[in-house]
């Protein structure tokens, strides 16, 4: 039993309840004496209490977001939200770890850029704003991202200064404020996973599955629009979408005429990768010589997919990926394997290709061998043997190293 001490006829100051009850919300302790919960509260309802030092510091909380907040009136251009997504758990084609994206916050149109590194986040953003103004015919105003320090380099605050666009960050942990970007990369990887697993494609293709989203969702319904398409705001008039496939599907694309002899096929097998922006066609992976090619005539199967069928040999296999560029076939770079005999490196000057897909860059590429693996599974395996044998040979003629044990603690360095 609780003995009373004080004066019965002595009122409580309502802060001691507040107190006494834990720090319990004023609404709540209303709650309490109005609905008589219990017995023995003499609080009144009709004061408030005073500030309350630990409640703050207890019970700090961030302040909510408004969710039905009248959108601005805004013109293309005039708001810019970008931000930067990855790291992927695998590299694409070109190599790339990382995309960026550029979302016009009046249209809601979204641009996106693949990269290696987010050190080329600058290079690519003065590319992307002197395209998208000569288009537009319009300047940019505002750019807002998050705190990453790929956008708060000297160089890229002195180029914003001297442009005349203002650089709007969010708070430090608050992505909220920057919502528009963190929805959108949620969106869009999702939609590269499901697309990925609908068609079989390795995760190496991510990089084309994001082109092909992005070309997509400028095509598609969006909220903030009421319903009307990025593509439909931003240039003013409806998109045709008769020519969408289903990504990943076989196809079959034509060989013109003075690539082909009398008695050669005139098509070649494929799989449906996106479409061009550089080109009005089709982008195709070839089964058989394992490039990438654009085309615009082709026949799709659009029930039928490759990779589905073939999932665990295209897993295990690592096949050379080419990229078209100018009726010249170069190859994509695979990862060095760290082998201890040396490879002859070609000296062959490397070439970047054009940008492919919906504002997505490729890599640049070269054609030979960039390991000792790759060079011995090659048509001219037995030349690069060759070669591996005379430039030993030339090593050990010329004495050019002496065999050593490797002190304790130290770790050799290998050569390709």
């Amino acid at each position: 039993m609780y003995v009373h001490k004080a004066n019965a006829a002595c009122k409580l100051d309502e802060n001691i309840w507040h107190r006494r009850y834990g720090h319990l919300g004023i609404d709540n302790l209303k709650i309490l004496v109005r609905d008589d919960l219990v017995d023995g509260l003499n609080f009144d309802v009709n004061k408030e209490l005073e500030f309350c030092d630990a409640c703050v510091k207890g019970k700090s909380k961030k302040s909510p977001f408004p969710c039905n907040k009248v959108k601005p009136d805004r013109e293309p251009l005039e708001l810019i939200h970008s931000d930067v997504c990855g790291k992927f758990n695998e590299k694409s084609l070109s190599k790339g770890e990382y995309f960026l994206t550029f979302i016009d916050d009046a249209t809601r149109y979204v641009w996106v850029y693949i990269l290696k590194g987010k050190h080329e986040v600058f290079a690519k953003f003065k590319e992307w704003k002197k395209c998208v103004e000569n288009q537009m015919g319009r300047k940019i105003k505002i750019l807002r991202t998050d705190n990453g320090g790929e956008y708060k380099s000297n160089d890229f605050e002195q180029y914003l200064i001297d442009e005349g666009v203002r650089h709007e960050y969010t708070i430090p942990k608050t992505p909220e404020q920057n919502g528009v970007s963190e929805r959108m990369n949620r969106t869009l990887v999702e939609q590269i996973r499901a697309m990925l697993i609908d068609s079989g494609l390795p995760h190496r293709f991510w990089a084309e599955a994001l082109s092909t989203t992005c070309y997509l969702k400028n095509r598609s319904p969006a909220r903030a629009l009421n319903g009307k398409t990025p593509c439909q705001a931003l240039m003013g008039k409806k998109p045709t979408v008769h020519h969408l496939r289903v990504f990943g599907c076989v196809c079959y694309a034509h060989v013109p005429k003075d690539e082909r002899r009398k008695l050669d096929p005139k098509s070649v097998k494929c799989v449906f990768l996106g479409y061009g922006s550089e080109v009005k066609g089709y982008r195709l992976f070839d089964l058989e010589k394992k490039r990438i090619l654009n085309s615009r005539d082709v026949t799709f199967d659009e029930s039928n997919y490759e990779f589905k069928k073939e999932k665990d040999v295209v897993q295990t296999e690592t096949p050379t990926i080419e990229i078209m560029h100018s009726e010249e076939w170069v190859s994509d770079d695979d990862d060095d394997e760290q082998l201890d005999l040396p490879v002859k490196v070609s000296e062959r000057v490397k070439r970047v290709p054009d940008m492919y897909g919906e504002w997505v860059s490729v890599g640049h590429n070269t054609s030979d061998p960039t390991s000792v693996s790759e060079a011995l599974l090659s048509d001219d395996k037995e030349h690069w043997m060759d070669a591996m044998k005379q430039e030993m040979s030339s090593i050990q003629e010329n004495d050019v190293y002496e065999l050593i044990e490797l002190p304790k603690g130290s770790k050799a360095l290998k050569c390709r």
